[in-house]
């Protein structure tokens, strides 16, 4: 069976919508975000409520309102879903300075949300947010440097952005800067730094980030071989719905390798890897004749 190795997801495409929604809940957690890094949780799993006084603020000029009422409008959270209102809401507070509009609005040109798709115009809204000290525009900021998404491709600018959002507490941030390290790109490589801004991420939930540090665990890179820590990291990632992740969790349990053997478990993650579309889980099953 292939065994997976680290995964390098930096793409806006597949993390900044995270992101989006961490921003979503930014001033219903807002003592949350005032706690340590090692003890915040997931914020984006919950949302902004529709209210008839969230509308009042928002039609009075409060920036923040403005922003939550966009969210509820995009996800359709106690509203008829709608991107033009979505839109409206996000630039009436990005019109006004402030950063939290500014970075929606660059997400909602990052996927077309309400608009046509315009790299060119999100990397202008990331920018002004980020120059705010916004820390999840200054990681948005840092792939669109680093994929070329809207200005020329700069690996130096990239990493100077990215680190900025990890340094500032953006879990996307942390973990992309841990890719950077881990891959030696546009930064000198360096694993040790690598599993602290991974371990930093996982403290905020991303998954790809637990699956990066099993992963050193497994191979003994920049830590000591352990299969039990290497499965635990791996685990928590499985768990998130991560597929590479659900893979290698079968595998450890086909193979009895930081767990014990259980066949039984092993189908039940390639399963549900391969229910996720990937290549390998499929295959496995198939010569397995399931």
């Amino acid at each position: 069976m292939n065994t997976h190795k680290i995964t390098f997801v930096c793409s806006s495409i597949i993390l900044s919508l995270i992101a989006f929604c961490t921003h979503a809940c930014n001033k219903q957690n807002q003592q949350e975000q005032q706690t340590s890094q090692n003890t915040r949780t997931v914020r984006f799993l919950t949302h902004p409520k529709y209210s008839q006084e969230l509308v009042n603020k928002a039609e009075i000029g409060d920036p923040d309102a403005q922003c939550d009422l966009g969210i509820c409008y995009q996800g359709g959270f106690g509203v008829e879903q709608n991107y033009d209102e979505a839109i409206k809401w996000f630039s009436k507070a990005a019109e006004q300075g402030y950063a939290r509009g500014q970075y929606n609005m660059g997400v909602c040109y990052t996927y077309g949300f309400g608009v046509e798709q315009n790299y060119e115009t999100s990397f202008k809204y990331f920018k002004l947010a980020a120059e705010q000290n916004d820390p999840d525009a200054q990681s948005s900021l840092g792939i669109c440097y680093q994929d070329g998404l809207g200005v020329e491709r700069n690996l130096t600018e990239a990493v100077k952005w990215i680190k900025k959002g990890a340094e500032n507490g953006s879990a996307i941030a942390q973990y992309n800067l841990g890719t950077h390290y881990d891959e030696g790109i546009a930064i000198e490589k360096n694993t040790t730094e690598a599993i602290k801004w991974y371990k930093k991420a996982t403290a905020q939930g991303i998954a790809q980030a637990q699956f990066n540090i099993g992963i050193h665990y497994r191979d003994g890179n920049g830590v000591d071989i352990d299969d039990i820590e290497a499965f635990k990291w791996i685990k928590m990632a499985a768990d998130q719905g991560f597929p590479e992740a659900q893979y290698t969790v079968a595998d450890s349990y086909f193979h009895g390798k930081g767990v014990d053997a259980d066949k039984n478990e092993a189908v039940k993650w390639f399963k549900r890897a391969a229910e996720q579309g990937l290549p390998e889980a499929q295959a496995v099953l198939q010569q397995l004749g399931l």
